[in-house]
């Protein structure tokens, strides 16, 4: 992942730029703000011709490996969130975040 400090007005180039078979696209973000992407994405950054551009780099890894059940996962918990939005802490809620914590738990490494 890449947060942005500096404004983008305060330098020129700079853009964090991805490769796709579609083309490039680029990021010039305000600000606190933050683009996450795959490791494995075709990255680079276009060199900076003007100003000074301050970035923080982190790295994000997750407890479970499988794209597809990360996916799961989170679809599970945005219908929990709903649920207890909606009915607040009712049996479907309880038994919703019995199922997300127990295939977290399966699927997690350590």
């Amino acid at each position: 992942m890449t947060l942005f400090l500096t404004d983008p007005n305060d330098y020129d180039g700079g853009e964090l730029c991805f490769e796709s078979g579609s083309g490039d696209f680029r990021f010039k973000l305000k600000p606190r703000s933050i683009i996450a992407y795959p490791s494995t994405t075709l990255h680079r950054v276009m060199p900076v011709t003007r100003g000074e551009r301050i970035v923080v780099v982190g790295w994000i890894h997750s407890l479970v490996r499988d794209a597809g059940v990360r996916e799961m996962l989170y679809d599970l918990s945005q219908v929990r969130n709903g649920i207890f939005k909606r009915n607040g802490k009712c049996r479907e809620f309880d038994l919703s975040s019995k199922t997300y914590t127990n295939l977290l738990r399966q699927y997690a490494e350590p």
